[in-house]
């Protein structure tokens, strides 16, 4: 989906806009308007329903408009904090005045805060989304080919944390792995944290490259991004079979209704959750996006490495496909390639089977690897 080739910046997050319709017809754009003092005696409204707008020029917020209270419009219906427009004009000035401010899409009802010239959507999503929400807007964009480039504020993303919100806002690729972005306006400061790993003791691990705007271009940062190849780090550990066992063993006590599940469905192919072969308890890049259900998922797949003779590895990869159906619904994780995933999981683990854990050079290298005719 996406790979950082960027097109429509947004910035969601009351409602303050920063470009509005005169009686003319002429759009007014602040951030290129320097006679602010003018606007205090003109008429302006809303580029896309149409109702009056107030112009806001005050000392402490940055000069706005804004609908009356009584107006509805969507296409702004989610506005924007002081944090917003202050990235908004952020990443209008790094992009050189490339962008359009809040331009109306011909296809989709939504207004996005700035739109490049390549159809990049980028959202600076400074508020709480629910996970439905989001998940309707990134397949608008998806559907209409629009690339999509989220950014979270610096409040969302908590410090040494990744909360459920920000797993919303996770990409995933082959050289990145799980990855967010975020954006300090207060520092001027992209940031990309990528080889995101979250291990069964609910320890967090992650890299992470900082961009600055005022010492790296817009278009330096896409560039960068185009041929940057960082190395993996995953972390495989192995030696911790016992102590995974006795949580899982816990949860099975406890009752939790998710391991349960996953018991029954082991129990149904002669397996046990705490009596599965030790390699299949090690450490996953994908512990983050399966949880336990990684143990269920690799077992299916150790059990077509028992039986590979005579098969080759895209035909196993295909019934791993057909038996994973019925798990291949909406995922907490709108922004990820699901597809992609399912392969680079299956490439992880069959590599994990036939070499081991303590073979890290294979492992880290497992996104060099073809996956064109592994993934549909």
């Amino acid at each position: 989906m996406f790979q950082p080739l960027f097109c429509v910046l947004f910035f969601k997050g009351s409602e303050q806009m920063l470009i509005a319709e005169t009686t003319s017809g002429e759009i007014i754009n602040l951030l290129d308007f320097s006679g602010r003092q003018e606007l205090l005696q003109g008429q302006f409204y809303c580029p896309t329903c149409h109702s009056p707008l107030i112009f806001k020029n005050g000392k402490i917020k940055m000069p706005h408009f804004a609908h009356y209270p009584q107006a509805d419009c969507h296409s702004f219906s989610e506005g924007e904090t002081l944090e917003h427009l202050i990235g908004k004009r952020l990443f209008y000035q790094w992009g050189a005045g490339a962008a359009l401010l809040e331009a109306a899409l011909p296809d989709l009802p939504q207004r996005p805060d700035l739109l490049f010239p390549q159809r990049l959507v980028i959202e600076f999503q400074c508020s709480p989304l629910s996970s439905q929400r989001l998940q309707e807007r990134v397949a608008g964009y998806h559907a209409k080919k629009y690339q999509q480039w989220w950014l979270l504020g610096g409040r969302l993303a908590a410090a040494n944390k990744l909360t459920p919100l920000t797993r919303n806002f996770c990409y995933f690729n082959q050289r990145l792995g799980f990855h967010f972005w975020q954006l300090l306006c207060q520092r001027k400061q992209v940031i990309l944290y990528y080889h995101l790993q979250e291990l069964w003791q609910h320890q967090q691990l992650a890299e992470k490259v900082v961009f600055s705007f005022e010492k790296e271009s817009l278009n330096s940062v896409l560039q960068f991004l185009q041929t940057f190849q960082p190395k993996h780090r995953w972390s495989y550990q192995q030696g911790l079979t016992t102590a995974y066992q006795q949580q899982l063993m816990k949860k099975l006590g406890l009752r939790d209704k998710k391991i349960l599940t996953i018991q029954g469905l082991l129990y149904q192919r002669q397996g046990h959750l705490l009596q599965l072969p030790a390699i299949l308890y090690s450490s996953s890049q994908f512990y983050l996006y399966f949880g336990d259900w990684l143990l269920y998922f690799r077992f299916l797949i150790y059990q077509l490495f028992l039986k590979k003779a005579g098969h080759s590895l895209k035909s196993l990869y295909q019934l791993f496909l057909a038996e994973v159906e019925p798990f291949s619904e909406a995922s907490h994780f709108p922004l990820v390639n699901q597809q992609l995933v399912w392969a680079c999981f299956f490439t992880e683990t069959w590599l994990l089977l036939t070499t081991g854990a303590k073979n890290q050079g294979k492992l880290d290298n497992i996104y060099q690897l073809p996956l064109k005719n592994m993934v549909r």
